[in-house]
């Protein structure tokens, strides 16, 4: 699909609409010892300027001895942290700084002060970096479990139940349940219909909390292989390093609206959480996760998906390197684009690594893909602000610990990574947009 560029002026010194008053909001993102909170301030209309954002304060990264573990928490390369909220209306956050053992978690007043309100354990699933983490509660909130998501090896999810003899402590044990989620990335709580959505790379994995037992019931399984444009072509169901365009991020939309943002490598889409079929359980469901592995079943149905027009295809100058043939990766040598395919897939003639050249075989590359890591709206706008990493192969990507998001509104078409200079949220030095969230309009 191609967008209209936009036709908004990228002077800084355009500010439309000034009879309205700006906007102003909180940001949570990656910071040199910590998690950063900022404030942004813009004008009513996000195409027509770079907007800088203010540093407030920084959550510094504490250990978690006080609750009666030794998790140590440590950053790295800024991919250790992460936002999400503690429900469906997105209104009360919480910022959860990942380790390679657990997380720390932050609830986050409407002011921005945060304080620290549970430590999160896995270390005895032998797990990779834990990449999301939901707090799991029942309506009376009674009862309460973390979930955590690792996309090690195949992909996990994992149940961590309190700690009783140290409040607000949680904890793994190989005896804990989990599930195989195929690449895990994005976790939601839906309160309201006390649904976990998990989200893996070409699969979303419904399960329901059974709060006298403190533990999660498989509940429907849905895939959205039809929504990548690599996978009907390619018919490829696992991600490599060279074929990252799997899912990724789950968030609630704020507001009435109950849509939920579901990014993949490739684009953006909406989903609503109070469809009807959700609420229907699946028969044997269970049997995609018997024997502790996840196997995928062709009668699995098929979850509806609303294209977001604003952020569903993300030019960049990489993509257009690659249409324009000048760039060569190590995988194959890029010759020629011969054709197009479902108006977004090129096929191109390569040079494979046996020395021998092909022609229209394979497609290569999706060109306008936004690899949003992460997505969130501002409360009572039209607002949404991601963090766009393209991913072309492990040699032809964007650093996802770049220094600008997106900020889009629902008049905004032709978005672009680098071009031109409007779009954009800088954020102070030392911070990283991966995984940035929007925290509350002030």
């Amino acid at each position: 699909m191609t967008h209209k560029k936009s036709d908004f002026s990228a002077s800084a010194d355009a500010l439309p609409n000034n009879d309205k008053p700006p906007i102003t909001f909180l940001l949570a993102a990656s910071k040199t010892g910590g998690i950063g909170i900022c404030s942004v301030i813009i004008n009513q209309d996000p195409n027509s300027n770079n907007f800088l954002a203010t540093h407030k304060h920084t959550i510094t990264l504490s250990n978690a001895d006080s609750y009666g573990t030794d998790l140590k928490v440590t950053p790295f390369d800024g991919e250790s942290l992460s936002v999400h909220s503690t429900d469906s209306s997105g209104q009360q956050a919480i910022v959860i700084s990942h380790s390679s053992g657990g997380a720390l978690v932050y609830k986050v007043a409407p002011s921005g002060v945060t304080a620290l309100f549970a430590a999160v354990d896995t270390r005895d699933y032998q797990a990779s970096a834990v990449h999301s983490v939901e707090l799991v509660q029942s309506k009376d909130q009674s009862k309460t479990i973390t979930v955590t998501a690792s996309p090690s090896s195949k992909g996990y999810i994992y149940i961590n139940r309190p700690n009783y003899k140290e409040q607000g402590d949680f904890w793994g044990d190989l005896n804990t349940s989990w599930y195989t989620v195929p690449h895990a990335h994005g976790l939601l709580w839906d309160s309201r219909t006390q649904i976990l959505y998990a989200l893996g790379n070409a699969t979303l994995h419904l399960f329901k909390f059974n709060a006298e037992f403190s533990k999660l019931i498989p509940h429907k399984l849905y895939n959205f292989y039809e929504y990548y444009d690599r996978y009907q072509t390619l018919g490829k169901q696992e991600e490599t390093e060279d074929f990252a365009d799997g899912g990724h991020d789950l968030y609630p939309e704020t507001g009435a609206s109950r849509h939920c943002f579901l990014t993949t490598g490739e684009h953006a889409y909406t989903f609503d959480l109070d469809a009807p079929e959700h609420l229907i359980a699946a028969p044997h469901v269970h049997k995609y996760y018997e024997n502790s592995t996840f196997t995928y079943s062709a009668d699995c149905p098929q979850i509806k998906l609303l294209e977001h027009h604003s952020l569903f295809s993300v030019n960049s100058n990489l993509s257009r390197k690659i249409e324009s043939g000048k760039i060569d990766d190590d995988s194959f040598k890029l010759k020629s684009i011969t054709k197009l395919h479902h108006d977004m897939v090129k096929v191109a003639t390569f040079t494979n690594s046996d020395g021998k050249t092909y022609q229209g075989e394979r497609p290569i590359f999706v060109l306008e893909k936004g690899g949003i890591k992460s997505m969130s709206s501002v409360t009572s706008t039209d607002l949404l602000v991601a963090n766009s990493t393209p991913w072309f192969t492990s040699n032809l990507s964007y650093d996802y610990n770049s220094s600008e998001l997106l900020i889009v509104n629902s008049h905004t078409v032709g978005v672009d990574k680098d071009q031109p200079s409007h779009n954009k949220i800088k954020l102070p030095s030392g911070y990283s947009t991966y995984k940035a969230r929007v925290l509350l309009s002030t």
